[in-house]
C-alpha cells in the first residue's frame, strides 16, 4: 500500500515543480495555481487501494489533474506592446508589402526574355505570328512609302493645308507619349504577339486607363501624324490598312485576356476604357502627368526628381 502512495507523491512533486516553472517563466505566465477537479478527485478515490488514507488520496487526485496554463493578464499585460505600436506596425507592414508589389509590377521590360520569347518556335503558329509580321509590313510601308505618286498628284490629292503639318507633329507627339508609357506601364508582360505571356498581369492604370492598347493607339496616330506631316496619301492609305490590322489583332489579344483572367473582369475593365481610341479623362491625366513631370526636371536645372505624396501608378 506504501509503493502506490510513494509514486503518487512523487508524480505530483513533478507536477507541481513544472507548475512552478511555467508560472514564473516571462514567456508562459499563468493566471493561477491549479485546482484539483472534483471528478478526478472522486475517480482517484474510487481507484485507490482500500486503507488508503485521505492525505494519500488527494495526493493521488492531484497527481491525475492535467495542468492547464493561461496566460495571466496582469503579467501579460505589463510587457504587452501598446495597441498604438502594433497598429503602426502593421500598417508600415501593409505598406511595405504594396510597395514590394508595385516594384514587382512596375519592373523595367527585360530586353533578354522578350528576344528569348520572340526566337521561341515551339508555340509557333498559336501566338498570332502573322498580326505582327503584318504590322511590321505596313509600318515600313508607311515610314517608307513603296509608291512615288509625284509631287503634283501629292499635293492635288492631300491638297495644302497649313494645318496639317502642326496636326501631324501633334499626333506624333501623342504617339510617343502613348507607346513610351505603355511600354513603361505593362512592364514584363509585355509581347508583340496578341497571345499574353503566362505571367501577363492585367494593367488598368497609368496608359491602360485610358485605352486598352496604348501602344497601338500610339502606332495609329504616330502613322496618321506622319502622314499629315508629309502631305502623303500613301501613308495615309497604309495608316488606314495598319489601323484595321490592328484594331483586329486587339480583338483577338482581347480573347486571350478575358480567358486568362476571366470575362467578367475584363468586361467591367472594356466598359469603363475604350480599345484604340483614348478617353478624355485618361488621356488628360497623361499629358497633365507628362506636363508636371516636364515643368519639375527644368524647375531642379534637369535633374530633380518628382516627389509625391499620393501612389504612383
Amino acid at each position: 500500500a506504501v509503493a502506490p502512495i510513494r509514486a503518487a507523491a512523487a508524480a505530483a512533486e513533478r507536477k507541481k515543480d513544472m507548475f512552478v516553472a511555467a508560472r514564473f517563466t516571462p514567456a508562459m505566465p499563468t493566471t493561477r495555481a491549479p485546482r484539483r477537479s472534483p471528478r478526478l478527485a472522486a475517480s482517484a478515490r474510487r481507484l485507490a487501494p482500500s486503507g488508503t488514507s485521505a492525505p494519500a488520496r488527494d495526493l493521488l487526485s492531484f497527481s491525475r489533474h492535467p495542468f492547464r496554463i493561461v496566460p495571466s493578464t496582469t503579467a501579460a499585460g505589463a510587457g504587452a506592446v501598446p495597441a498604438s505600436a502594433r497598429r503602426a506596425a502593421s500598417a508600415r507592414i501593409r505598406a511595405n508589402a504594396s510597395d514590394a508589389d508595385a516594384d514587382a509590377d512596375d519592373a523595367p521590360v527585360n530586353a533578354d526574355a522578350l528576344l528569348r520569347e520572340m526566337a521561341d518556335t515551339s508555340d509557333l503558329g498559336k501566338r498570332g505570328e502573322l498580326f505582327f509580321v503584318g504590322q511590321m509590313i505596313l509600318l515600313l510601308c508607311v515610314a517608307f512609302p513603296p509608291i512615288d505618286l509625284g509631287e503634283d498628284v501629292q499635293m492635288n490629292l492631300s491638297g495644302n493645308s497649313f494645318f496639317d503639318p502642326l496636326i501631324g507633329l501633334a499626333l506624333i507627339a501623342l504617339a510617343g507619349l502613348l507607346l513610351t508609357r505603355g511600354v513603361r506601364d505593362l512592364g514584363n508582360s509585355l509581347t508583340p504577339f496578341p497571345k499574353p505571356r503566362g505571367d501577363n498581369v492585367l494593367k488598368t492604370k497609368g496608359a491602360y486607363a485610358a485605352t486598352r492598347h496604348p501602344m497601338y493607339s500610339g502606332l495609329v496616330f504616330g502613322s496618321f501624324g506622319l502622314a499629315l506631316a508629309t502631305g502623303s496619301p500613301v501613308r495615309t492609305f497604309f495608316a488606314a490598312v495598319l489601323t484595321f490590322l490592328l484594331n483586329e489583332k486587339a480583338a483577338t489579344e482581347e480573347l486571350f485576356l478575358e480567358e486568362m483572367h476571366g470575362k467578367e473582369t475584363y468586361e467591367a475593365y472594356s466598359k469603363t476604357t475604350p480599345r484604340l481610341v483614348p478617353n478624355v479623362q485618361g488621356l488628360g491625366a497623361l499629358l497633365e502627368e507628362a506636363a508636371g513631370g516636364a515643368l519639375v526636371k527644368d524647375s531642379f536645372g534637369g535633374g530633380g526628381e518628382k516627389k509625391e505624396g499620393g501612389d504612383d501608378e
